[in-house]
């Protein structure tokens, strides 16, 4: 692959992922000034919660950003291939850590949500992932592929905090919400991993049975209620790809 198509690439991706900040952003701050003018952003603990969290996760994603966007002056005057190396670790670092802070704010169905807007988001950062991995070269075709995959898979088996009216609602609130946060914590290091072309912690088993667990606890407290298949589906492809993509690995 020619320096100039890398280069395409790499901007390419750049662009689908400022999109993601943007289009996320926008839906989740018309959801909470729309709650918050028919004052219902604040009825309860979870709402507190949610809205707190939205608050929190937009403050997190512009100081990373903010981060990276200091240390960028710094690329001319690297004088070393393996400085030019390490800054271009940590810089991913800071994009992932910033993906995965403006995700928690996605996670909580505030009022007024838009769902179309959020999966628009989610899709161009699915898009975004697949330009990085075509850039890269490291790894076989086939392992690249199945790895993406099960990222994808993963992040779309990480449950939607939503408010229920289940037996101990608010044990289950807790519950889904550590869940919620715990697995998009593990996506943003498997995201990591995908963006600097190195595999290993991606397929590390913890993360798996972390899905496997959380998922079933908030799977299993809901079941009466209502059955989120999207996760339930989801965390079954899950399963399936981290086996074929694990083996693919060691094999490759």
């Amino acid at each position: 692959m020619s320096e100039k198509v890398i280069s395409i690439l790499a901007i390419s991706a750049t662009i689908l992922i400022g999109l993601y900040f943007l289009i996320l952003a926008a839906e989740r701050i018309q959801s909470l000034v729309r709650a918050g003018k028919k004052k219902v952003l604040l009825t309860d603990g979870l709402h507190k919660y949610m809205a707190g969290l939205c608050l929190v996760s937009f403050v997190g994603t512009i100081v990373l950003l903010a981060v990276q966007a200091f240390r960028l002056p710094q690329f001319a005057t690297l004088d070393s291939i393996e400085a030019v190396m390490h800054y271009s670790t940590v810089s991913t670092l800071l994009l992932c850590g910033a993906i995965g802070c403006m995700l928690l704010s996605g996670m909580v169905h505030t009022e007024y949500s838009i769902p179309g807007l959020q999966f628009g988001a989610y899709g161009v950062l699915i898009a975004a992932m697949i330009l990085r991995v075509m850039m890269q070269t490291l790894q076989k075709p086939g392992v690249r592929i199945l790895t993406l995959l099960y990222i994808v898979a993963f992040s779309m088996a990480i449950p939607v905090v939503y408010p229920s009216e289940v037996k101990h609602k608010k044990a289950f609130h807790i519950i889904e919400s550590i869940v919620s946060v715990v697995l998009v914590g593990a996506f943003t290091i498997m995201l990591f991993q995908l963006f600097i072309g190195k595999y290993a912690w991606v397929f590390h088993p913890m993360f798996l049975v972390m899905a496997i667990i959380g998922d079933g606890l908030v799977l299993a407290l809901r079941w009466k209620e209502e059955i989120n298949w999207f996760v339930l589906v989801s965390l079954a492809i899950s399963i399936f790809l981290w086996i074929g993509s694990a083996v693919a690995y060691l094999a490759g």
